[in-house]
C-alpha cells in the first residue's frame, strides 16, 4: 500500500507529469509561395480594362507601361506545442500567423498632353490564423540528426482586404471580408541537435486551403457619390468591348450585395494552397 501511495503522489506532483509526458515547443518562421488564382485574377481584370481603355482611344494615343507582377509570396510564423507518444510518433497543437502584401499598377502615359500621366492601382493584403492539429512520424539518424514527416489538419481565420484606384473617371474601392474555413498540411523537415534539449529546426511543407464564403464591406465613390455595400466577396468574368465587335472578358473580385448576373460568377476565395520554406528551434520542456 505504501509503494502504491508514493507511485500516485510522483505522477500526480509536476516531476512526475514532465516525466510521464514529454513536451516540446516548435518556434519556426519563414516565407510561403500561395496561389491566390482569384486574387490575381481579379486584379489582372481590372488593370486590363484600364489599359485596354486608354490604348484603345483613339482622340488619346495612349502609353501604358505596366507594373503586374503576380502575387503570390507572404511571410509566415508558427508555434507548436508536442507531445511525444512514443520514439516513433507525436502530435502537436499549433498557432500560425500568415500575411501577404502587394500592390500593382499600370502607368498610362498620354504624350499628346506634355506632363499628365494618370495610373490605376490595386492593392492587397491578406492575413490569416491557421490553427491546426498535426501528427509527426519522427526518424532518428543519430544523437544529432533527426527527420519527421508531419500531416494536419488547419482551421483558417482568413481576412482579405483590397483598394482600388482606376486611371480616369470612375469610383475607387475600398473592402474588407472574412471567413473561417479548414485545411490540409503536410510535409517533412530536419532537426539538428545543438545541446540535450534543443534543436534548429527546417521545414518544408504544403498546403491545400481554398477559403471561401467571405463576407464583409465595400466602399465606393469617386465619380459617383459615396457609397457602402455589404454582402458576399463575388468573383466574376465580364464581358466588355472596347472596341466595337471585339468583346473582352475581364476579372472582377468584388463585394455585392445581391449575386450578381451571369453565367461565370461564383463566390470569391483566397487560396492559401502553396509551399512554405521555413527554419527554427524546438525546445524541449
Amino acid at each position: 500500500m505504501r509503494k502504491i501511495i508514493v507511485f500516485l503522489m510522483l505522477v500526480s506532483s509536476p516531476v512526475g507529469m514532465s516525466q510521464a509526458a514529454d513536451f516540446s515547443l516548435k518556434i519556426n518562421g519563414g516565407l510561403k509561395y500561395n496561389l491566390f488564382r482569384d486574387i490575381n485574377r481579379g486584379t489582372d481584370g481590372y488593370l486590363s480594362y484600364w489599359a485596354d481603355l486608354a490604348i484603345h482611344n483613339p482622340l488619346t494615343e495612349a502609353l501604358v507601361v505596366e507594373n503586374r507582377e503576380s502575387f503570390h509570396i507572404g511571410t509566415t510564423y508558427s508555434c507548436d506545442l508536442i507531445m511525444k507518444i512514443n520514439s516513433e510518433y507525436s502530435i502537436g497543437l499549433g498557432l500560425g500567423y500568415l500575411r501577404a502584401n502587394n500592390q500593382r499598377e499600370i502607368l498610362i502615359q498620354y504624350p499628346l498632353r506634355d506632363g499628365v500621366d494618370s495610373y490605376a492601382s490595386v492593392k492587397t493584403r491578406v492575413k490569416a490564423l491557421p490553427i491546426r492539429f498535426s501528427v509527426f512520424r519522427d526518424y532518428h539518424f543519430s544523437q544529432v540528426f533527426g527527420a519527421y514527416v508531419v500531416a494536419g489538419l488547419e482551421f483558417y481565420l482568413t481576412n482579405y482586404e483590397s483598394w482600388m484606384f482606376p486611371a480616369g473617371p470612375g469610383d475607387s474601392h475600398h473592402q474588407k471580408a472574412k471567413s473561417v474555413g479548414l485545411g490540409l498540411l503536410y510535409g517533412l523537415g530536419l532537426e539538428i541537435k545543438v545541446v540535450p534539449g534543443f534543436m534548429f529546426v527546417l521545414e518544408a511543407h504544403g498546403d491545400y486551403a481554398r477559403i471561401s464564403k467571405l463576407k464583409g464591406k465595400r466602399e465606393s465613390g469617386g465619380s459617383s457619390l459615396p457609397y457602402e455595400e455589404k454582402g458576399i466577396l463575388y468573383f466574376s468574368e465580364i464581358t466588355r468591348e472596347i472596341q466595337p465587335g471585339v468583346p473582352r472578358i475581364y476579372g472582377e473580385l468584388m463585394i455585392h450585395e445581391a449575386k450578381p448576373s451571369g453565367d461565370s460568377v461564383r463566390r470569391g476565395t483566397v487560396d492559401f494552397s502553396g509551399v512554405a520554406l521555413l527554419a527554427g528551434i524546438k525546445i524541449r520542456l
